[in-house]
C-alpha cells in the first residue's frame, strides 16, 4: 500500500492541471464593505481539498476581498472551535485519504477502488457543520465529478442533497464543440429564480454563467434552483464518453440554494464556478470567462449567504 501511495503521489503531482488566471482582477465598483470590514469567511484546507484559498481558490478569495470580505486564516472548516469565528463556510472538493487515492487511480485509468469509498469528513465532522448551519451558519458547498462529489456524499445527505458523480454533458446547451462547458442563459430558460441569480435595483441580473465539467445533484425539497439542467443533459462516466450511451438529467440542478434551519446552504456541483483558471489553450474559464456573468453569480451567492442580498 506505501509503495501505491508513492508511486500515487507521483502520478497525481505531475499529471497537467489547470494553469491560475493571473490576469484575473475582480472589478467591483462598489464594495459590500469596507475592506476587511464585512463577514468572516473560513475555507476549509484540511481533507485533501481539490480547491483550497491557497490553491485552487485564489481568483475567488481575490473577488471576495476586494468586496470587502474578511478573510480567515484556513483550516478545517468542520470544527465548531474555528466556525465560532465564521459567519460564511467555503468547503470545496474534500477528497480525503480515500477521495485522493481514487482520484490517481482514475487518472492512471486503472480500475475503480471502490474498496476505498469512505467519505472524506468524519460523521462528528459532518454532524458540526449541519448544526452550525442550522444554528444561523452559512456554508458554501462546491464539489466536482467523482471521486471528489464521492467524498463529500455524507454531508451532502445530511443537507437533504443527492450528488451524482459523472460527468454532465449538453449538447443543446453548451459551447461550441465543447459538451461539458455548459451555458445556464435567459435566453436557454437555464437560469432560476432567485436573488442570486436576478439581482436587484442596485445589482444587474446574472444573464449568462458557463459551467466547466461538474456533475448534477437533486437538491431538498423547498430548494431553490440556481443553473438547471436542461432535457437535453445527459450523465457519462467520464469526458470523451458518448452522450449517447449518457444517462437523462432533465431537470436535476448545477446549482442550488436553501435554508436549513437558520442558516443558509448554496451547493455548487463544479468547482470551476469558484475558480480562475486557463485551459490547455490558455483561454480563461471560471470566474474570468470571457462573455460571462460567473464572477457576479459568485459574487452575489456570497452576498445571499451573508444575508446582503439586497
Amino acid at each position: 500500500m506505501l509503495l501505491v501511495a508513492i508511486v500515487g503521489a507521483l502520478a497525481w503531482w505531475n499529471w497537467p492541471v489547470p494553469q491560475a488566471d493571473a490576469t484575473y482582477i475582480p472589478a467591483i465598483p462598489s464594495p459590500g464593505w469596507p475592506a476587511g470590514e464585512g463577514p468572516a469567511v473560513l475555507i476549509d484546507d484540511a481533507h485533501w481539498n481539490g480547491a483550497t484559498g491557497a490553491r485552487g481558490l485564489a481568483g475567488f478569495t481575490a473577488l471576495l476581498r476586494a468586496d470587502g470580505y474578511r478573510l480567515l486564516p484556513a483550516g478545517n472548516a468542520t470544527r465548531a472551535e474555528m466556525l465560532a469565528d465564521a459567519r460564511i463556510a467555503v468547503v470545496a472538493g474534500p477528497l480525503g485519504l480515500s477521495g485522493w487515492l481514487r482520484g490517481v487511480a482514475a487518472r492512471l485509468d486503472l480500475p475503480p477502488l471502490t474498496a476505498l469509498d469512505d467519505d472524506a469528513l468524519w460523521v462528528q465532522e459532518m454532524e458540526t457543520v449541519v448544526q452550525w448551519v442550522e444554528n444561523g451558519g452559512s456554508l458554501l458547498l462546491a464539489v466536482d465529478e467523482g471521486p471528489p462529489a464521492r467524498g463529500v456524499r455524507g454531508l451532502a445527505v445530511r443537507l437533504g442533497v443527492d450528488l451524482h458523480e459523472g460527468v454532465i454533458v449538453d449538447l443543446g446547451n453548451s459551447e461550441p464543440l465543447s459538451p461539458d462547458r455548459l451555458v445556464f442563459s435567459r435566453e436557454n430558460g437555464l437560469l432560476g429564480v432567485h436573488p442570486i441569480v436576478d439581482g436587484s435595483p442596485a445589482a444587474p441580473a446574472v444573464n449568462r454563467v458557463v459551467s466547466v465539467g461538474g456533475t448534477a445533484l437533486t437538491p431538498p425539497d423547498g430548494a431553490d434552483v440556481l443553473l438547471r439542467l436542461s432535457p437535453s443533459a445527459v450523465e457519462v462516466r467520464r469526458l470523451g464518453d458518448s452522450p449517447a450511451e449518457g444517462r437523462p438529467v432533465p431537470g436535476l440542478a448545477r446549482a442550488a440554494a436553501f435554508t436549513r434551519g437558520r442558516g443558509r446552504v448554496v451547493v455548487i456541483a463544479d468547482t470551476s464556478l469558484v475558480t480562475s483558471l486557463l485551459d490547455g489553450d490558455g483561454a480563461p474559464f471560471g470566474l474570468g470567462a470571457p462573455g460571462t456573468n460567473n464572477d457576479r453569480f459568485a459574487r452575489y451567492l456570497m452576498r445571499w449567504l451573508a444575508r446582503a442580498e439586497g
